[in-house]
């Protein structure tokens, strides 16, 4: 787990996305993240638009848990524009409450490739964490 902490409009959704090389979280001037925001790679998932036309297994998720068995989740056909563009969406909803929303972007992360921390590293998944300021 490695969570970007710090003051709001410190720049970490912009750290974030540099880290990356794509623009997975929506970024300004102003704050703009009211949620948790977990990065979980898997490379299962396709880069760029989905051939099929329409979300399909293969595509990035939006989902509301850790896990993604439970409460909503959004396959995106359009890749991580279509995540920017919806975690915007939800920024605004989350303005005005009080409790801590949790999202997971499950994408394919060009970083987490070939990434071993431990021996056994296939039992261990890697978040990147972008928390509001």
């Amino acid at each position: 787990l490695v969570a970007f902490v710090g003051e709001g409009s410190a720049g970490k959704s912009t750290l974030i996305n540099a880290i990356l090389r794509d623009e997975f979280l929506p970024y300004g001037c102003e704050r703009t993240t009211n949620l948790r925001i977990y990065i979980k790679h898997n490379s299962n998932i396709h880069i760029g638009r989905c051939q099929e036309g329409s979300p399909c297994e293969r595509c990035p998720k939006l989902c509301e848990n850790l896990g993604g068995k439970s409460g909503k989740q959004k396959k995106l056909c359009t890749g991580v524009n279509a995540i920017s563009k919806q975690i915007s969406l939800r920024n605004k909803e989350a303005e005005n409450i009080k409790v801590t929303v949790v999202l997971v972007i499950e994408a394919n992360v060009e970083m987490f490739k070939g990434l071993t921390l431990l021996p056994n590293a296939q039992s261990h998944t890697v978040y990147i964490v972008d928390c509001p300021g």
